[in-house]
């Protein structure tokens, strides 16, 4: 085996284990400049199983966030537009003493959290989820992105 076909096979391998095969759907939204206007909803929309999922939220801040912790309005809808669920989600983003992230990374943070967990979907189709900064700013700096996934209970 020459190195181009050694190289391939690395990469391929890596990209292979590297992929979480197990979520129903995932998604992120990256917001322009690292602003999330509070007009801008992230809506992600997918379709899920007639089973319990666990539904979790994904947050991409820097350090250019001005505070410790973060709320947003999540709405779940199905096809019809019928709200299923809507919750005040709080994330703490950094600690409140010593400022330190609490997310994955080093210029850019990622924190998840389960925010419903066994949600049982009440039927095959599509659904959707509406995500809102709710922090009273226009304008929030240092938020990246947002995202969604959804993942079959674990055996």
């Amino acid at each position: 085996m020459n190195l181009k076909h050694f190289i391939s096979l690395l990469c391929l391998t890596t990209l292979i284990t590297g992929c979480d095969l197990s979520s129903t759907y995932e998604s992120d939204i990256d917001f322009e400049d690292g602003y999330w206007h509070m007009d801008s909803l992230a809506t992600f929309q997918f379709e899920a199983p007639k089973e319990s999922q666990d539904i979790e939220l994904k947050l991409r801040s820097n350090l250019e966030y001005p505070f410790y912790n973060l709320y947003i309005k999540m709405e779940l809808a199905d096809s019809t537009g019928k709200v299923l669920k809507d919750s005040l989600v709080g994330f703490d983003l950094y600690d409140a003493k010593t400022g330190k992230p609490l997310g994955q990374g080093n210029s850019i943070y990622q924190l998840n959290k389960n925010v419903l967990e066994a949600y049982p979907f009440p039927y095959d189709g599509k659904y959707s989820i509406r995500l809102a900064q709710y922090m009273r700013r226009v304008e929030l700096s240092g938020i990246v992105s947002a995202g969604v996934r959804i993942a079959p209970l674990e055996d």
